[in-house]
């Protein structure tokens, strides 16, 4: 049963980790970069290294993968363009106000300095509290 439970948890992880990777277009350099991999070493075989960098990213040499990489990045970017889709910002361009703006600090009406002066005295006795 905990055999079970740790494939469940790995299977969840990984169905995780494939689902963000395809979410922000992941996939596309890490097909490229299989193929450079692909490349050097079988341009390695028959040239120098040296030969086989040159061949492998000058872009004139291009094996299956990357065609398959090319036509994919233009499927996707077509695919993009004909579909609208509506983003939420989460920064705003519009700036925001505090919280307690410094206006509400401010006193509106002026204060007459005679109005200080005034004191009012306590009541005599105290009021009854029956």
């Amino acid at each position: 049963m905990r055999e079970y439970c740790r494939l469940s948890i790995r299977f969840k992880n990984y169905f995780v980790v494939s689902a963000l990777v395809f979410s922000i277009g992941l996939q596309w350099p890490l097909l490229q970069s299989v193929a450079w991999v692909n490349m050097l070493v079988s341009y390695c075989k028959k040239d120098g290294l040296e030969q086989a960098v040159v061949k492998t990213f000058d872009g004139n040499h291009p094996c299956k993968i990357c065609k398959i990489v090319d036509e994919g990045k233009k499927a996707e970017k077509k695919h993009s363009d004909q579909k609208s889709v509506k983003k939420f910002d989460l920064i705003s361009s519009v700036p925001v106000g505090f919280l307690f703006a410094i206006e509400s600090f401010v006193s509106y009406a002026p204060v007459e300095p005679s109005i200080l002066l005034i004191s009012y005295k306590p009541w005599s006795p105290p009021p009854d509290l029956a």
